[in-house]
């Protein structure tokens, strides 16, 4: 011990009231418990609840009328279905849900040929194998009887016509690489559908004439096969596309009590359809009768519910001592001044809890519905009837709703409420585009100038419009410069 700081006799320091330094040092504070017990500390124990009740009634707590939770429900819904497609300027045809919307309104031609020469040949190659496995068990020899048939040419570097080829060396290299090697499947696929006689063994000659049956079903699966596979328009078909506006335009239509209620995009262009590109037309003139409209699609139907409550995510939760969920982060979302819809998901999320009820009901794709009125019955007893809270004039100002469609014009008629579930994708796989044009306006000229960033080639691949056009500028020079010299005029 430190002779320096030793005290021989603590009394007398401590009745003389002599400061000592002294050095204290701790590797850990830590509290120690006397009970190995928490029950009571988690409890969060009440000592004066008169308190509570006091600070509740300053508050106003006691001033609300919703503790009544709701038992049951009863919904009257009206429900038709969409039975009619306008494409643009064309007639009226009959509703399709076979296939989702998008592919039915933004359907155009692939462009197999182009500038007088084939194109896409990726897909002419994959339309190939699918035949030559179709037709390999058939016979020996003949998936190659169908190559030097409907075979790929190869490419000249010396055809002056061929530039779409011979100039690019991508495409260049793809076609000389398949040629006499692999079959065009789009030159057969264009012979069948041709005419109605017309069959694949009339290109070939069959070792054994009795398999001429076989053959042909094996031209009933491809063809099934491609149809499946690509949507292509028919060639008397209509097309939505407007090319001086670069949008679609088209029209839907669904009776409902006698009427027709016509739904119009007079501007789609974004690429996947949903309810809010539509428009409610109210001028009532629908599009005409269709041959194949389906009829008796109108129900109306009241149904029965247990309201569930709404349960998500980092909801708040009602007990004291439970944690929401964190994988949802609030916090994170950074919402403009104009995105109403954020910040109503920011109020429902932070501040309701067990305050909203979901009571589902189902209906097809390609209904039109509208609820016409909720009867609730709470624990209380009390029964009361709800409508939709953006009912009133479609102009009024102070009329707000979320999800409804809109009304074309500025006449002050009732609002639509009704709800559009369109037969679309939730998803859509695409590829990058493999023609890109950009819109240069010149001011000095007047004028706007259509640049192609990026070139279709001929293989089905793309590439940028400049190293296309460097491309094409050299394959004539070479040409030119291989050309003999223009002999001399006449004197």
């Amino acid at each position: 011990m430190n002779q320096y700081l030793a005290a021989e006799n603590l009394s007398a320091v401590l009745a003389d009231e002599v400061l000592l330094p002294t050095i204290t040092l701790w590797n850990r504070l830590e509290g120690r418990p006397r009970t190995h017990d928490f029950d009571r500390a988690l409890k969060a124990e009440v000592r004066d609840p008169l308190w509570m009740l006091a600070k509740q009634w300053q508050m106003g707590e006691f001033r609300g009328d919703d503790a009544g939770s709701p038992i049951v429900a009863k919904v009257h819904i009206e429900t038709t279905r969409l039975t009619k497609y306008k494409a643009a300027g064309d007639p009226a045809e009959a509703f399709d849900d076979d296939v989702p919307l998008e592919a039915k309104v933004e359907r155009r031609p692939i462009p197999l040929h182009m500038a007088g020469r084939d194109m896409a040949l990726d897909i002419r190659l994959a339309m190939g194998r699918r035949w030559l496995k179709l037709v390999a068990p058939i016979e020996p020899g003949l998936p190659q009887k169908f190559i030097d048939a409907l075979g790929i040419d190869a490419p000249d570097p010396d055809d002056r016509g061929d530039a779409a080829v011979a100039a690019h060396r991508e495409a260049w290299q793809a076609l000389a690489a398949v040629a006499g090697r692999a079959m065009d499947g789009w030159k057969l696929h264009a012979y069948l559908t041709a005419a109605p006689g017309n069959h694949a063994h009339d290109l070939v000659a069959l070792a054994d004439p009795v398999k001429a049956p076989d053959v042909e079903l094996a031209e009933a699966e491809y063809l099934a096969w491609y149809k499946a596979l690509f949507y292509q328009p028919e060639p008397d078909a209509g097309t939505a596309w407007l090319p001086a506006r670069l949008e679609y335009a088209f029209g839907l239509s669904a009776p409902q009590s006698g009427t027709e209620k016509q739904l119009v995009a007079d501007e789609y262009f974004h690429g996947h359809l949903d309810w809010y590109n539509l428009d409610v037309d109210p001028s009532g003139a629908g599009l005409g009768p269709v041959a194949g409209e389906p009829t008796g699609v109108e129900a109306a139907l009241t149904s029965s519910f247990i309201p569930a409550p709404i349960q998500f995510d980092g909801m708040p939760n009602t007990r004291w001592w439970t944690f929401e969920q964190g994988r949802t982060n609030f916090g994170d979302i950074d919402p403009d001044t104009t995105d109403v819809n954020k910040l109503l998901l920011i109020e429902f999320g932070l501040v309701y809890a067990n305050d909203w009820f979901l009571m589902p009901f189902t209906v097809p794709a390609g209904t039109i519905a509208r609820v016409k009125g909720m009867m609730v019955t709470n624990t209380f007893g009390e029964r009361i009837w709800v409508e939709a809270a953006g009912r009133g004039g479609d102009q009024d100002w102070q009329r707000w709703s979320m999800y409804t469609l809109a009304t074309r014009g500025s006449d002050d008629i009732p609002a639509d409420l009704s709800l559009v579930v369109v037969p679309s994708v939730a998803k859509i796989q695409e590829s990058e585009p493999i023609e890109a044009v950009q819109l240069i306006r010149d001011e000095m000229a007047n004028m706007v100038w259509g640049i192609e960033t990026r070139v279709p080639l001929a293989s089905g691949e793309s590439k940028s419009g400049r190293s296309a056009a460097l491309d094409t500028a050299r394959y004539h020079a070479r040409l030119v410069a291989a050309s003999p010299a223009p002999a001399a005029p006449p004197p």
